[in-house]
């Protein structure tokens, strides 16, 4: 969903958004792909004055995750709050290589053309959200490092003694009093 510059005013547009994430499938590996068990629903307003864009609004999406701890999928619903603000890319910006930026640039985004790719606004927004640490639950025990063990399931038959780490043992010896 693209939206032409010249048609955004400074009242602004208003856009409701079904769409499947399917079309979101912007991870360059595997295992950051998003999966998910609904459609995105966005509301955005967009604003423009100027050569300034202002959009912002709220994402909503149930996605499948995997657990950093025990490898398990779940769900988890990304409720994202979209706030960016676009300017015109300048030529002179573009044909220079490196540039310090300043603490108010960071939050700037650029735009060249005059189209604004929506779904591709949305995408990075859902992405920026996700967990950089996913977890099932915050109590999840994790995996065994030694049988790969699941200790949400239960116990596994490594013995106490395998799961400390060699460069530890001699902790073992200290006495608290």
């Amino acid at each position: 969903m693209k939206v032409k510059t010249e048609d955004i005013n400074t009242d602004g547009l208003c856009l409701d958004i079904v769409e499947d994430l399917r079309k979101f499938d912007t991870a360059s590996d595997d295992s950051r792909i998003i999966r998910c068990l609904s459609p995105v629903n966005a509301s955005i307003h967009i604003r423009r004055f100027g050569s300034e864009i202002y959009i912002d609004g709220f994402i909503d999406v149930d996605v499948i995750l995997k657990c950093v701890r025990c490898l398990d999928e779940f769900e988890c619903r990304i409720h994202s709050v979209l706030n960016r603000v676009f300017l015109k890319d300048s030529k002179e910006r573009q044909k220079d290589g490196e540039q310090e930026l300043s603490k108010e640039e960071l939050d700037v985004n650029y735009y060249s053309g005059d189209e604004l790719n929506i779904l591709e606004i949305i995408s990075e927004q859902i992405i920026l959200d996700l967990p950089v640490q996913p977890l099932c639950r915050t109590d999840c025990m994790g995996l065994c490092p030694k049988c790969g063990a699941d200790f949400n399931k239960g116990e596994c038959n490594c013995t106490e003694e395998r799961h400390i780490d060699a460069r530890l043992k001699k902790l073992k010896e200290f006495k608290i009093n």
